[in-house]
């Protein structure tokens, strides 16, 4: 897919199962969406790399930590190492239309 060519030439790989989600190096996770970007890693080094290189394809926006993407919330208690995902806003804007 042509649109994949400026990410694989930036070393990401496609995951075969989805391929709108990339890998970088090993700890690193891409996952786009027309232009929506999302970056999960384990390490925040890293995460600024791969913001540096997709600067030099993209005119990229740092937003900071994601508390929402596509609809999924998240939340973090970094004290207990917990990551939440939830959906309830979403779920609860579709009970009020129907």
């Amino acid at each position: 897919m042509v649109w994949m060519v400026p990410f694989t030439q930036l070393e990401f790989k496609p995951f075969t199962f989805k391929p709108c989600i990339f890998k970088w190096k090993v700890t690193v996770i891409l996952a786009l969406y027309v232009d929506n970007l999302l970056l999960v890693g384990d390490s925040p080094d890293e995460i600024g790399e791969v913001i540096h290189k997709l600067n030099e394809k993209f005119e990229v926006t740092d937003l900071g930590p994601s508390t929402k993407f596509l609809g999924i919330d998240f939340a973090r208690d970094k004290s207990r190492r917990i990551f939440f995902l939830s959906r309830e806003n979403y779920s609860r804007k579709m009970l009020e239309l129907f």
